[in-house]
């Protein structure tokens, strides 16, 4: 393999993933699909992680709503209900071994797909 080879980006698909798994890791970010139609989340694992899920991708509305703050939770769906006009962003908590976790949610909406990232917060909370 020649060194200019080498040292370009690799266009395999898995490559470009597992580049994207890894930087999203290393920022504390989730990223994540909503279809506003069916009401279905797609998200990475790592969001899975932030919300205290088994599974990468909840099977249903009420999953990933039970993880959430239960005074949170209005917030949350008036952030999705007013994504298409004014885009996407909540801070909420989530229950994760009995604590609650402070993240935000930050997107847009293209077409009839919210597209955004889930983050943590929690350490500005500590500061506020």
């Amino acid at each position: 393999m020649t060194e200019k080879k080498r040292a370009a980006p690799s266009k395999k698909p898995h490559a470009r993933a597992r580049r994207f798994r890894a930087a999203e890791a290393a920022g504390g970010l989730g990223a994540f699909e909503y279809y506003l139609d069916s009401k279905k989340w797609v998200w990475a694992p790592s969001v899975a992680q932030m919300f205290g899920l088994i599974k990468p991708t909840p099977s249903d509305d009420e999953q990933w709503r039970r993880t959430i703050f239960v005074d949170d939770v209005p917030k949350f769906l008036t952030a999705l209900d007013v994504a298409s006009e004014h885009g996407f962003y909540v801070e909420f908590r989530v229950m994760r071994d009995g604590v609650a976790k402070w993240l935000a949610g930050r997107g847009q909406v293209d077409g009839n797909i919210l597209r955004g990232m889930f983050y943590d917060i929690g350490e500005r909370k500590q500061l506020e």
